[in-house]
């Protein structure tokens, strides 16, 4: 695929199929627009052309990402500035020198309510009128519904702010994603023995309703289980910023510096104040366990890594740093994996060890997630004025 960054750059001499739109996000009834121009370029010796125009606002998918999405689907992706001139540009000189001078179009395909040109006098009927004189069709594709509303970029925003991932993410067609460079922390999470990764989103980028959702992230070319949290820089740093901070199970490398990408998969809770430490510590193991229990019952085998490899190497990690008498497993129990544990083995990080009540089993958990009594030595040295300050919490709340 060639990217082009405005019209004037583009030089292709062959006959195109193109269509035209804003493209925020390219759901599925984007979609239905892209396979109707690939289709023309398969069948006749004709190149696909994206047009997208840029409107410089709040967007689903940043102009990198778009590029990665079609990347070796169409031939031509051109980014077009939605400048003054291309505003006041009447409807038929925008046909007459764009769409036939310019583009060569061969076929143009549009949606039902594709408007162009100055006043949005242009649409798809006008298109329609001029198609004999320039020599084109004209595809008019319907829009794409999901139960009795119009899949729109609208609507998948009025989602993921009210932290609705998964529906959302059924209608882009793929799930919603941060791709970022990871950033230096307070690393306060390290201190607490789970590093976490910072991703700040372009400034336009939309994050989805603040909280903690369970996720899945690309780093060093591998799929990695996650759970992370959306939204500000928490106030210990004395700033406010956007910010997805993940962690990452099974991630043991230095990814500072590295660009990595956050797939959202579910929301779990909005962010949170915590009046005292021990609301904090309860809410650390409640978190972590949501997100071991959706990545384990959510695989994702053919993209890579997921929870249960982490579990798997986790498990297989020398007991000898754990009390003996606390972590030996009783009758009828089964580690993360779904494996059954035999009587009086001496356990790992991810395994229920007794039957005990939620709170106590929060607790037994501590040493083997964050690695011995580290979390319980920190969050007991943690200032009550700390936690007044809307100290937000979650699993990827502190890094």
């Amino acid at each position: 695929m060639q990217y082009i960054k405005g019209l004037d750059a583009f030089d292709g001499r062959n006959h195109t199929a193109v269509t035209l739109g804003k493209f925020d996000g390219l759901h599925r009834g984007h979609q239905k627009l892209l396979n109707r121009i690939m289709k023309y370029a398969q069948k006749e010796d004709c190149d696909s052309v994206v047009c997208a125009f840029d409107m410089d606002r709040d967007c689903l998918m940043t102009n990198e990402e778009r590029r990665a999405f079609l990347e070796d689907k169409v031939d031509y992706l051109i980014e077009i500035p939605f400048t003054r001139e291309m505003m006041e540009m009447e409807a038929e000189k925008f046909i007459d020198e764009i769409l036939h001078k310019k583009l060569h179009a061969s076929h143009i395909v549009v949606g039902t309510d594709f408007n162009f040109g100055h006043e949005k006098r242009g649409n798809h009927q006008m298109l329609e009128k001029y198609a004999a004189k320039y020599g084109y069709t004209v595809d008019v594709v319907e829009k794409a519904y999901y139960k009795d509303r119009e899949i729109s970029s609208t609507y998948i925003r009025e989602l993921l702010l009210d932290g609705n991932v998964p529906l959302a993410n059924e209608l882009l067609g793929y799930p919603y994603e941060i791709t970022s460079v990871v950033e230096h922390g307070q690393q306060l999470g390290r201190t607490l023995g789970f590093p976490t990764m910072n991703l700040a989103p372009q400034e336009k980028k939309i994050l989805p309703k603040y909280g903690v959702y369970a996720c899945r992230v690309l780093v060093d070319g591998v799929w990695y289980g996650g759970v992370g949290n959306a939204g500000v820089k928490p106030t210990v740093a004395q700033e406010k910023r956007r910010l997805f901070e993940v962690y990452v199970y099974g991630y043991e490398g230095d990814a500072y510096g590295k660009t990595a990408t956050v797939q959202i998969l579910e929301f779990e809770r909005p962010e949170t104040k915590f009046h005292s430490v021990e609301e904090l510590k309860d809410r650390v193991m409640k978190d972590m366990r949501y997100g071991e229990e959706y990545l384990k019952n959510h695989p994702f085998d053919d993209t890579g890594k997921c929870a249960k490899i982490a579990a798997e190497r986790r498990i297989r990690e020398t007991p000898e740093t754990y009390p003996p008498g606390d972590y030996r497993t009783s009758e009828g129990q089964s580690d993360i994996l779904g494996r059954q544990i035999q009587p009086g083995r001496r356990c790992c990080a991810g395994l229920d060890i007794r039957p005990l009540s939620e709170r106590e089993q929060d607790r037994e958990r501590s040493p083997k997630l964050f690695g011995g009594d580290r979390i319980t030595d920190f969050l007991s040295r943690v200032e009550e004025p700390i936690i007044n300050k809307k100290f937000f919490f979650c699993v990827a709340g502190l890094n």
